[in-house]
């Protein structure tokens, strides 16, 4: 049965709604962390937060998406930056869609794709 006076019990776990993945929190903890609700967690006492992000920008939660803008500024550069929490063993990068322009002669001229670990032996 539903009982309305008690806390919902999944909160902090991975939940997903339509093929988006995301964490169950409140709706208020959802709002103030700056995330976007995908759906609902068990019984609607929760809700599905998920991160979207894009240049520019600090990914803090243990789900998130990152979309990358058509256009490019004038210095055609897009960085992220990731906040691992120390109890992290493995990071795991799922790339939907990605496009680089063709190569000439056999090299990337303009366009580049790396992923950097600024401080190393925390992964």
């Amino acid at each position: 049965t539903n009982l309305p006076f008690l806390p919902a019990l999944d909160l902090g776990s991975l939940c997903s709604v339509g093929g988006v993945a995301g964490v169950c929190h409140t709706q208020a903890k959802c709002a103030g962390l700056g995330l976007t609700q995908a759906g609902t967690c068990t019984q609607g006492k929760s809700v599905c937060c998920t991160e979207v992000s894009s240049c520019k920008s600090v990914f803090k939660t243990e789900v998130s998406y990152f979309t990358s803008p058509q256009e490019l500024s004038n210095d055609r550069t897009c960085q992220a930056k990731m906040e691992i929490k120390s109890n992290i063993c493995y990071l795991r990068i799922n790339l939907e869609q990605f496009d680089l322009p063709e190569a000439r002669n056999g090299k990337c001229v303009e366009d580049s794709f790396s992923i950097s670990i600024s401080q190393p032996g925390n992964l």
